[in-house]
């Protein structure tokens, strides 16, 4: 996770936010959700596309335990950045959201965040209103990141290096300060940056 300067991503004004989410091919969808819980989070579903690259589907939390839907003001501000794709048994979304809001309950050093994920076969389409089945019942995860650590110096991809310098501008390291869930910890094959 990455904050841009002078982005205004609060609470309260959308602003912009740069994540990227890595998964092996062998799930169905993973997601990641800026909330302490499914009720009125803002989701992020990825999953294959069929073609070598991903969908990433913004969706609202809604009520929870429920699909997530797909939330269209959300998407209007969601790019797919490049380094996004299919590589082997790998899935990847490079993701800039200039649309993002803040859990109500975040602070700069405590923001909440979700995790949830399902393994099977996969989707295989572009459509970010596409339905999924509900993950199973240890396949989440709650967690907190930092983010007074995540201050990017640019406005730009973060995630591959430029063509006009040597150097990637990597994200600052939003460290989770803490996680839980009730199952089985299977999130070892899952990543959020």
């Amino acid at each position: 996770v990455g904050i841009p300067p002078n982005s205004p991503i609060s609470t309260s004004s959308p602003g912009g936010i740069y994540f990227s989410l890595s998964a092996p091919t062998s799930y169905q969808w993973i997601g990641l959700g800026i909330g302490k819980q499914m009720a009125g989070a803002t989701i992020f579903v990825m999953y294959a596309d069929g073609n070598g690259n991903v969908t990433i589907s913004g969706r609202d939390g809604g009520q929870g335990h429920v699909e997530p839907e797909l939330d269209s003001a959300l998407m209007a501000g969601v790019t797919l950045l490049e380094g996004s794709g299919v590589n082997g048994s790998v899935m990847t979304a490079n993701v800039h959201c200039t649309t993002c809001t803040l859990s109500s309950t975040s602070t700069s050093a405590s923001s909440p965040w979700i995790a949830a994920w399902r393994s099977g076969t996969a989707l295989n389409t572009n459509a970010a209103g596409t339905e999924i089945d509900q993950h199973g019942s240890d396949d989440y995860r709650q967690f907190t990141l930092d983010l007074s650590k995540a201050s990017l110096s640019t406005d730009s991809n973060p995630f591959v290096v430029s063509s006009s310098s040597a150097t990637a501008s990597s994200p600052a390291s939003a460290s989770s300060s803490s996680a839980s869930s009730s199952g089985s910890d299977d999130s070892s094959d899952t990543t959020e940056s």
